[in-house]
């Protein structure tokens, strides 16, 4: 649980918008539709591997058994609502999700045929209070992934594709009044011209480009004294 001095700068950075993960947002009742989409893919990920999927299932749960106290620790006092055997579920679900995801994501594959749930989706998946501890969904990726016979050894390595494509090691998020604190303080927009920017927007954006005007709005525009300072067509060029 992200301490409440932070959550009050921004609350909407810490509440997933269309997929719950981990118990801390399970109730939210906008976030329950998604959790037949969550099915799905765990049907789909059992089913890519050789081995009969109940057996999976239930090595995935031992798993996740043995080390149900430690997860519980993870989520410090948060857990009272949900016993043993709700939390080894959860915990098992939202793992084959997650890398139910990731696979489709970096074959290209679009998530339940639908382009549109990829972005809100991947953004979900990186808020703090959105998690389930690494070392469970390790496991669970032992279980399942691993024996496709993978090139990529670890889960680290099968994740990159996920995190290169989201950059959150590069600051692009801001907060809600960046942009009207910039214009306060002088601040002015300029046509880009910077070649590297643009080829790496290129880059980033190069599966979905559309998607680029959406991101760069919800990153500038959160007021009506936003909108009005945002540059002209005309003037950016």
């Amino acid at each position: 649980m992200v301490p409440r001095v932070f959550r009050e700068l921004s609350p909407s950075s810490f509440n997933p918008r269309v997929v719950s993960i981990g118990p801390l947002h399970r109730e939210d009742k906008k976030l329950q539709e998604f959790e037949r989409y969550k099915a799905s893919c765990v049907h789909d990920l059992l089913h890519r591997l050789d081995t009969p999927t109940e057996e999976t299932l239930q090595a995935c749960v031992r798993k996740v058994n043995d080390l149900i106290d430690r997860i519980r620790a993870c989520y410090a006092g948060m857990m009272s609502t949900y016993g043993d055997v709700d939390l080894a579920k959860m915990m098992v679900m939202d793992g084959c999700f997650i890398l139910e995801f990731i696979y489709n994501f970096s074959e290209g594959r679009q998530i339940m045929g639908n382009m549109l749930l990829e972005q809100p989706v991947l953004f979900d998946l990186f808020i703090l209070e959105n998690q389930i501890p690494f070392f469970v969904l390790n496991d669970i990726y032992q279980c399942t992934i691993f024996k496709l016979g993978s090139n990529e050894a670890s889960l680290s390595k099968f994740i990159l594709p996920v995190l290169d494509f989201i950059d959150i090691y590069s600051g692009s998020g801001s907060s809600n009044n960046i942009i009207a604190e910039l214009d306060m303080a002088g601040v002015k927009f300029e046509p880009n011209r910077n070649a590297k920017w643009s080829m790496a927007m290129e880059v980033k954006f190069r599966r979905f480009p559309w998607l680029f005007w959406f991101w760069a709005m919800d990153m500038l525009v959160n007021t009506q004294k936003d909108v009005a300072t945002l540059p002209t067509v005309e003037n950016i060029g």
